[in-house]
């Protein structure tokens, strides 16, 4: 049974396999309706400005969908669109800190994750608090010798009961192709709805 929640998924270029993989396992679940954004049709500049940007163009999370659907919106849908659903974020790499204040900006969004998180930094943190009560997945590699964990601790421990942490041990920066990433958010959303 759907519950017209909609997913939209962002990172760069070289995780699109997993942002594929993601879609289509949350797609199979019957309960989603999923939405790839290609990063690169955002053009240059912060990935929180750009993702916000195409989410106020849309007033709701069907027109999320839809927008895609007409192919102004640089992604692929995977399902259609209730209007008024639930609507919920997931980052990779510099797209993670970007859902989680969009997130914080915009009361549509049910929930978000931020997976191998590039740039958090205070604002992000701050973002992280303003999300309560709603969800925040922060999923990281233990050994990221780029972006230490630890900012990904604080990030989940600022979004308090509504936060949860999950580090992956024997991967470092490039996260994105650990196949558990794929389970764990599966996991995540299955739970959240």
């Amino acid at each position: 049974m759907s519950s017209g929640s909609q997913m939209i998924l962002c990172g760069p270029g070289a995780m699109q396999p997993t942002l594929d993989a993601l879609a289509e396992r949350l797609s199979e679940l019957d309960a989603w309706d999923v939405l790839v954004l290609d990063a690169t049709a955002f053009g240059a500049g912060d990935p929180a400005v750009r993702l916000g940007s195409f989410l106020e163009r849309s007033e709701d999370a069907g027109a999320v969908l839809a927008e895609a659907g007409r192919g102004e919106g640089g992604g692929t849908g995977h399902a259609g669109g209730a209007s008024g659903a639930a609507m919920w974020l997931c980052g990779f790499g510099e797209f993670g800190p970007a859902a989680v204040l969009c997130a914080a900006r915009d009361q549509r969004v049910a929930g978000a994750a931020c997976v191998g998180a590039v740039g958090i930094d205070e604002a992000v943190i701050q973002a992280a608090s303003e999300m309560v009560p709603r969800p925040l997945l922060v999923i990281h590699g233990l050994d990221d010798e780029i972006c230490p964990v630890d900012s990904a601790r604080v990030l989940a421990h600022r979004a308090g009961k509504a936060g949860e942490l999950r580090v992956l041990g024997g991967t470092g920066h490039a996260i994105h192709a650990d196949p558990r990433v794929v389970a764990l958010v599966a996991d995540w959303m299955e739970r959240s709805v």
